[in-house]
């Protein structure tokens, strides 16, 4: 990851880690930037969801909708791998499901390209 900005606006230059402006020529394209936000998003969000900052993961299992937004899918999915056998699930009631985050994890690791 690149430690600068430079704000296109005016130019100048934008230390992310001091916060702090400096002069400097490189301008970040609107594609770069992009790409920038969303591996900074993508990190943060894959930091939260492994150390549990939210909702406590030791023990708990995932409602359909925390799942999905964890592999980053949507809910159809889900089920269609839970119909398969490709995903191991929890029925809680008539029409809820839940899934451990192991069952998750090892789901990425064997949908891995």
């Amino acid at each position: 990851m690149m430690p600068w900005l430079t704000d296109v606006s005016n130019g100048r230059h934008v230390d992310r880690a001091a916060n702090c402006g400096q002069q400097g020529n490189s301008v970040l394209s609107f594609d770069a930037l992009i790409d920038l936000l969303a591996d900074r998003v993508a990190g943060c969000v894959i930091k939260r969801l492994s150390q549990g900052v939210g909702h406590s993961t030791g023990g708990r299992l995932f409602s359909t909708g925390e799942a999905a937004e964890y592999i980053g899918c949507g809910r159809h999915t889900l089920y269609n791998e839970v119909a398969c056998g490709k995903l191991h699930a929890v029925r809680s009631g008539k029409r809820r499901w839940r899934f451990a985050i192991e069952d998750l994890n090892a789901w990425i690791k064997s949908n891995r390209q």
